[in-house]
């Protein structure tokens, strides 16, 4: 979706979005870990629609009441020793009258319940933790049920914003160490001897996802269905992205009016979430409003999913959960079900400006545990936080027939205008470039998992054609017809680009293949690196 006002999410994985993530502080054992067990539903094959649908008349949803995880959200089968609840406040403040992180644990439901305290009125709030995604509005909540958030602490970060660059944080540490199982202690922080192998047989977030019950084989898969009317889409900026100053397994997909989601390929189960995006309007207000994501199962190692639409078909309307989740999407906030759903099927709609100007589209997301793609330090997304989903993140639009591919490919880029050549780009490291992702802190393996996945910059020519990079402080968009633009898999060495918009610059200086140093201000290119650059890392 187009990023106006605030990043966007997908993933999935869980988003997947969103929703997926793999890896912990200690590296979990070759048996997959236990999930809860499912009621079966009765077993329903959907099959597609046999005309065009007609959008219902966009309905603005009802003012909710939301909790952070439908009634039927999954809880660990460990039995917890006690069901107190840990609470933890930010060692930043000691008064409510500066900002704080109100945080709790409650091991018996695993479920870590943060607010924030001593806020300025109209300030953008920004959470995110080391085991689970970003999130914004003055609460935060996720379950502990995934094999990477089983870890002894878990920090917690509240960033808050009153216009940049006027942003403050602080941090909580929280003891989660009685949710982590016995043979998890026991192993302590050993890896096995290949970091590749332990990929190949985990599966990034595969092992032991509710969404694999029921899975089927397959030794190749193919997309039958376009999972939308073309004729109402008008851009595609396909994965992988930028966000921010994020890397993201994301396919933007724009369109100008309302449009019908289908299901590109047969699946053996579908993951349904509710929940509550809040936002900042054009105007710079707090906004909310309902979304859904749909996942599907194709394969034992391909799953899709669906962000941002903004109404179900049936029979996934009544079957998705009846509370709104807010705060991080995990895998806890969905419920999963052993539903065929036919190639061609419907599944919800997405809204042209759907969010009031912030986005005018949907996230097209897939996960394939059978695909790894390239990073210069690959061993930092195989191991800490939901890196995993961007590590086996794949091109949707490969796996539809040479001409219906040509049909997508057509709509790369932005408002109608197409970028000659330009694809998915599922390799955006290359070894000694700027290009590609980068980080706050250097990669310790030691701390794997328990650290916050911190990125810092996130670089790549979007699909409109102009270069991107997002660092900390906000983004720079680079004209191709300026004179400091380049494509930054091309820059090995020190190069200054003005983002005229902006009337902002960004000096960077790859340092060898792990690091380099950035500063950004505003006005022009200066002569060399100012003295306020700060280093960062692959």
């Amino acid at each position: 979706m187009k990023p106006k006002a605030i990043p966007l999410l997908l993933l999935l994985p869980a988003l997947m979005l969103l929703l997926e993530g793999c890896g912990g502080g200690s590296q979990p054992s070759d048996s997959p870990t236990a999930y809860p067990t499912y009621t079966p539903y009765p077993t329903y094959t959907l099959v597609p629609p046999t005309g065009t649908p007609t959008p219902p008349a966009t309905q603005v949803p009802p003012t909710l009441t939301p909790s952070a995880t439908p009634s039927t959200t999954p809880t660990p089968t460990k039995a917890a020793p006690s069901a107190t609840p840990t609470t933890a406040m930010s060692t930043d403040t000691t008064t409510p009258l500066e900002l704080a992180a109100l945080c709790s644990f409650d091991q018996s439901v695993s479920k870590i319940s943060c607010r924030a305290s001593g806020t300025t009125k109209g300030s953008h709030l920004r959470w995110k933790s080391s085991v689970s995604g970003w999130s914004t509005g003055p609460s935060y909540e996720f379950q502990l049920v995934e094999a990477h958030q089983l870890v002894p602490q878990v920090v917690v970060t509240l960033e808050e914003c009153k216009g940049e660059p006027s942003c403050q944080s602080v941090e909580v540490l929280l003891d989660t160490s009685s949710i982590v199982p016995a043979s998890e202690q026991a192993a302590g922080s050993a890896k096995p001897e290949s970091a590749e192998e332990d990929s190949a047989v985990s599966g990034g977030q595969n092992v032991g996802h509710p969404g694999l019950v029921g899975c089927v084989e397959k030794d190749s898969t193919e997309f039958t269905h376009h999972v939308t009317d073309l004729e109402s889409v008008n851009g595609i900026y396909p994965n992988i992205v930028t966000s921010g100053n994020w890397l993201k397994p994301n396919n933007y997909v724009w369109i100008d009016q309302d449009a019908p989601v289908y299901a590109p390929a047969n699946a053996t189960s579908v993951g349904l979430s509710r929940w509550i995006q809040n936002y900042l309007s054009e105007s710079g207000s707090p906004q909310e409003r309902l979304q859904f994501t749909v996942e599907l199962q194709i394969s034992c190692a391909i799953r899709v999913s669906f962000g941002h639409l903004e109404q179900l078909a049936e029979p996934f309307a009544s079957l998705a959960p009846t509370e709104a989740a807010i705060g991080a999407i995990t895998m806890g906030t969905y419920v999963y079900l052993p539903i065929e759903v036919k190639a061609g099927t419907l599944l919800g709609y997405a809204r042209y400006l759907s969010l009031s100007g912030a986005a005018d589209g949907f996230d097209f997301v897939m996960y394939n545990s059978e695909k790894s793609n390239h990073f210069v330090n690959k061993e930092r997304y195989q191991t800490q936080g939901d890196l995993a989903t961007v590590l086996h993140a794949d091109c949707p639009f490969d796996y539809y027939s040479q001409s219906m591919r040509a049909e997508w490919v057509a709509k790369f880029g932005v408002s109608g205008q197409t970028t000659a050549g330009y694809d998915c780009d599922m390799a955006p490291d290359v070894v000694g470039t700027i290009a590609g992702g980068w980080f706050q802190s250097p990669h310790d393996p030691a701390t794997d998992g328990k650290s916050l996945v911190d990125w810092g910059l996130a670089i790549r020519i979007k699909s409109d054609g102009w270069l991107n990079i997002g660092h900390p402080g906000g983004t720079l968009t680079i004209d191709s017809t300026d004179p400091t633009f380049r494509d930054p898999k091309t820059v090995f060495s020190a190069r200054c680009f003005y983002d005229s918009s902006h009337n902002q610059f960004g000096y960077l200086k790859p340092i060898g293949d792990m690091e380099m140093a950035a500063a950004f201000g505003s006005g022009t290119c200066p002569y060399e690196m100012p003295s306020n650059s700060q280093t960062f890392y692959r």
